[in-house]
């Protein structure tokens, strides 16, 4: 990485001898610190202060080897928090690509758990109440950070389509503990006319049953065009 360098980035205690034309080209931050008049521009040398190194680092591999890398960076991390903080850096880093793909992630990763929960609701199992709730808490934890906005509407996504299966004396309590849970919840009720009566067992677009899918439903609604009514579902592909 380091043949023919002409800039070099400084985080904290280790330093990155990369290239200006590759920076410039994938990354509108390093583009506007290269060339658009700063410091940078003649000293050929960035330090950044804001963030810490292994989160630039991430950001460098993701620059020059592309969109997988990130993943494999995750340590001790949840996968929430992992991506939550791969989103807060690329959000600062004006990578728009990378935001989307832990989007994307994150997405696939939670609508697999919800059809996990479906799952054990139709072979009448204990839902993993605790576990699930505790995705949601991270997410709200850092509300009015850029992450938390961009991940909110997943989550409640999510949530909404599984929250009649959760344990009601857990979830309750947890309402309490973050009520704007239950705020983003009525708002998507009300906007998705949905209302939980039992579990759907397949998508009514494609017919797959909740066991063949691996990511689970990505919307839950009810439903008035049979007679009965009920509750239909879509897949996360089929939506």
């Amino acid at each position: 990485m380091s043949d023919f360098s002409d800039v070099a980035v400084n985080c904290g205690e280790k330093t990155w001898n990369l290239h200006r034309i590759i920076l410039s080209q994938r990354c509108q931050w390093f583009k506007r610190a290269l060339l658009g008049g700063f410091k940078e521009s003649s000293t050929s040398c960035i330090n950044i202060e804001d963030w810490n190194e292994e989160q630039v680092s991430l950001v460098i591999a993701y620059i020059y080897r592309g969109p997988l890398e990130w993943k494999k960076m995750r340590g001790e991390e949840t996968i929430t928090t992992h991506c939550m903080n791969v989103f807060q850096v690329a959000d600062y880093f004006l990578l728009e690509k990378l935001k989307e793909h832990t989007m994307q992630y994150f997405a696939r990763w939670i609508f697999k758990a919800t059809g996990v929960l479906q799952q054990k609701f139709e072979e009448q199992a204990p839902p993993n109440t605790e576990i699930f709730l505790g995705v949601v808490r991270e997410i709200y934890l850092l509300e009015g950070l850029p992450a938390s906005e961009a991940f909110r509407p997943i989550i409640t996504m999510a949530l909404h389509s599984v929250q009649h299966l959760l344990d009601k004396p857990t979830f309750a309590a947890f309402i309490d503990e973050v009520p704007t849970v239950a705020a983003d919840l009525l708002k998507f009720h009300l906007t998705r006319r949905a209302k939980q009566q039992f579990s759907p067992g397949k998508c009514h677009k494609c017919g797959k049953f909740i066991r063949e899918l691996s990511f689970g439903f990505s919307n839950v609604f009810h439903s008035t065009s049979t007679q009965r009514g009920g509750l239909t579902a879509s897949c996360y592909l089929c939506e």
